[in-house]
């Protein structure tokens, strides 16, 4: 019996060893994962910007040039849309904990801690 417990004991080291070095790579792979679905959402959304951003501004020319028809002063109009993007920056402004810090907070929860039925579903699924 003497001779058994030196082995019993390496061999729980080894395994709790392994079992380290296993719980290490599962943290490192969760980790991987977690930033690339954070820098593949967030391209998304830098090209969605930018987009959005060509796109406001060909709107908003193009309702200048109307607004100028309508009143006979482009000067008038374009004061007129700067007045009104005033007015939404400010509103904006005074709203940016609710529209932007808390979405922001819920969208980054949500990428980084999913649910374990989630992944266990999702590796389910893939089998």
């Amino acid at each position: 019996m003497a001779n058994e417990e030196p082995g019993r004991v390496e061999k729980i080291t080894q395994d709790l060893a392994a079992y380290v070095n296993m719980r290490v790579d599962a943290a490192k792979l969760s980790l991987i994962e977690a930033l690339a679905t954070i820098f593949g959402s967030g391209l998304v959304i830098l090209i969605s910007i930018i987009l959005g951003s060509i796109a406001l501004v060909l709107m908003t020319a193009a309702c200048a040039l109307w607004l100028g028809e309508l009143m006979g002063s482009l000067v008038g109009a374009l004061l007129v849309m700067g007045g009104a993007y005033l007015l939404l920056a400010v509103l904006v402004y005074a709203l940016r904990n609710k529209l932007l810090i808390n979405g922001m907070v819920g969208f980054l929860s949500r990428l980084l801690f999913r649910p374990k039925e989630k992944i266990e579903d999702d590796e389910h699924s893939e089998e």
